[in-house]
């Protein structure tokens, strides 16, 4: 199986260099590594270029716009040519062997014929890990936004998982993915609408930085807040329907909090929360916390929220 792995940077060669070794140290060679830079000012090309690695490929765009952005320009899922296909974040990087452990969980559950295995991330280092069992989960990708699904374990939004997919799975996601905006609103739109197979477990492949420079920690959060919106109003306007109880309850109160972030909550706020009042959705106390909120510049509730992500312990 010929592995694809595409990596999205912007000014992080210190942590890239991590990134790409430990790709490069995986005892597996059929790979090849995009790294798509979105605007570095840093030594990433030169770094790159002076690697001069078969498997790697550089892809330099002019200005940074963030990742969705960045995926989309570059049309690196008309590019890639893997059998298997993941991203890893530049701040990312995987464990020992973990490319094998992949491959060999694709051949094991090749009767099922999962489009995507989920894999857990860890904060820890490698060897600082300590499981009593490993399991793999069967499930429907129809189900995603049903409370009980994996994603949903937190009940505050969907749960940090390592995907690696099949290239069955991207010629349907480009369909999908026709704007930098359906980002993430198209992986909820191919898992419901195709109907396909997955396999979610708590087997560790990766660790997951948690830095400054992380959207989890706010940066960049004015370049992603419009995106956020988008995604929460395409969830509930289209599929609200699949939703369990408690996510649809989620998903209501986050898009009205993120409406009033930006500067179409005029356009979209009386409607949103009458919707939510009219379903009881939302609490009294909910309810009168949105009304106040609703009076504060959109501007002055982007830095606030920019200060809450700056305090999260894990994404």
């Amino acid at each position: 199986m010929k592995i694809s792995i595409i990596t999205c940077t912007y000014n992080r060669l210190e942590k890239l260099k991590i990134n790409i070794n430990s790709v490069i140290n995986q005892n597996y060679n059929n790979y090849e590594h995009f790294i798509i830079d979105d605007g570095s000012s840093d030594n990433t090309e030169n770094y790159i270029k002076n690697l001069d690695h078969d498997n790697i490929f550089y892809i330099k765009l002019k200005s940074n716009s963030g990742q969705p952005t960045a995926m989309f320009n570059s049309k690196i899922f008309k590019r890639v040519s893997g059998d298997l296909i993941f991203t890893l974040d530049s701040d990312d990087y995987l464990f020992s062997n973990s490319i094998t452990q992949i491959v060999n969980d694709f051949k094991k559950y090749q009767k099922y014929n999962p489009w995507t295995i989920a894999y857990a991330f860890s904060y820890k280092k490698e060897k600082d890990i300590k499981l009593s069992e490993i399991n793999y989960i069967k499930q429907k990708s129809k189900d995603i936004l049903q409370d009980n699904h994996p994603l949903n374990s937190s009940g505050k939004g969907f749960v940090d998982h390592f995907f690696v997919q099949t290239k069955d799975y991207y010629k349907f996601f480009n369909k999908y993915f026709d704007s930098p905006s359906k980002w993430y609103s198209s992986r909820i739109e191919l898992a419901i609408k195709k109907d396909f197979n997955e396999i979610y477990t708590n087997n560790y492949l990766g660790f997951m930085s948690l830095g400054n420079d992380t959207v989890s920690k706010g940066a960049n959060l004015e370049k992603y807040a419009k995106i956020t919106l988008d995604t929460r109003k395409f969830y509930y306007d289209n599929f609200k329907e699949h939703m369990g109880k408690n996510y649809l309850k989620y998903t209501i109160y986050s898009l009205l909090l993120n409406i009033l972030v930006n500067k179409e909550k005029k356009l979209y706020f009386k409607y949103y929360l009458n919707e939510a009042v009219k379903k009881k959705l939302i609490e009294k106390k909910q309810i009168l916390i949105l009304y106040i909120l609703s009076f504060l510049p959109s501007n002055f509730l982007l830095r606030i929220k920019k200060l809450i992500k700056q305090k999260r312990n894990k994404r």
